[in-house]
């Protein structure tokens, strides 16, 4: 299979989550860290919540998926993604759906380097979205991408932020294409 269609199929299947709602795509992203010639590149996403103190504490956190990554998220379920999001949409998987958005958070969770061009995600061994998963920033936003009344909206948001910025223009050009054709 063309690597470009694989990236155009999983760049178009998200527009159906959760609960089988159509979203309208759109290149809109929230917050994000932009390179010298404003290419976007990653997500910045400020989550607030409560430690067990009781506390408010508001962070920023960072998230990026690269393409080799995209790839495997793609070859990860029989028949692809985009049926499998389908099918779960249908069927109203909620567990299947909130086992795909968790994977795509701790997948996609990382630190900036200090070097400017490295996305570290390995750090002493340990998987740092993993690591982020069993934070109270995770629980936060995990429950602001699956509940409320924006979820389809908010998670559409945040994918739209994580993927490859010249993967988006592609999908966009290649949607534009099929409902010209359509």
């Amino acid at each position: 299979m063309d690597i470009n269609l694989i990236f155009s199929l999983f760049l178009l299947i998200w527009i159906y989550l959760p609960n089988g709602r159509r979203v309208c795509f759109h290149g809109g992203r929230v917050v994000s860290e932009e390179d010298k010639k404003g290419k976007l590149i990653m997500l910045k996403k400020t989550v607030t919540f409560n430690d067990f103190d009781g506390n408010a504490i508001t962070r920023d956190y960072y998230f990026n998926l690269s393409k080799p990554e995209m790839i495997k998220l793609q070859g990860s379920v029989e028949g692809g993604l985009d049926k499998w999001i389908q099918k779960a949409s249908a069927n109203n998987d909620i567990a299947g759906i909130a086992d795909f958005i968790r994977n795509i958070i701790v997948t996609s969770y990382g630190e900036k380097g200090d070097d400017g061009i490295s996305f570290i995600k390995v750090k002493n061994g340990v998987k740092l979205g993993e690591q982020f998963e069993q934070t109270l920033a995770y629980e936060a936003l995990f429950m602001e991408l699956i509940n409320g009344d924006n979820n389809a909206e908010a998670f559409t948001k945040f994918l739209t932020g994580v993927i490859p910025s010249d993967l988006m223009k592609q999908a966009q050009e290649q949607q534009f294409l099929a409902q010209k054709n359509s």
